[in-house]
C-alpha cells in the first residue's frame, strides 16, 4: 500500500511541480518584457522631452533675435 502510494504521489507532485516551475517563469518572463517595454517607452519620452526642450529653446532665441535683426528705424 505505501508502495502504491508512493507511485500516485509522486508523479503527481512532479507534475504539480512542472506546472508550478513554467507559471512561476512565465510569470517572471513577463515582467521582465513589461519592465524592458517600460524602461523603452520611459528612454524615449526622455528623448522626446529633450528634443521639446531644444526646439523650444531655439525657437525663443529666434523669437528673441528676430525683432532685433529686423528692427525699423523711421
Amino acid at each position: 500500500m505505501v508502495f502504491f502510494t508512493f507511485f500516485i504521489r509522486s508523479p503527481l507532485n512532479s507534475i504539480a511541480f512542472l506546472l508550478a516551475q513554467t507559471f512561476f517563469v512565465e510569470i517572471v518572463s513577463h515582467f521582465i518584457k513589461v519592465w524592458v517595454i517600460a524602461r523603452w517607452y520611459w528612454l524615449q519620452s526622455l528623448l522626446i522631452c529633450q528634443r521639446v526642450k531644444h526646439s523650444v529653446t531655439i525657437l525663443h532665441i529666434e523669437k528673441n533675435l528676430k525683432p532685433v535683426a529686423a528692427k525699423r528705424r523711421w
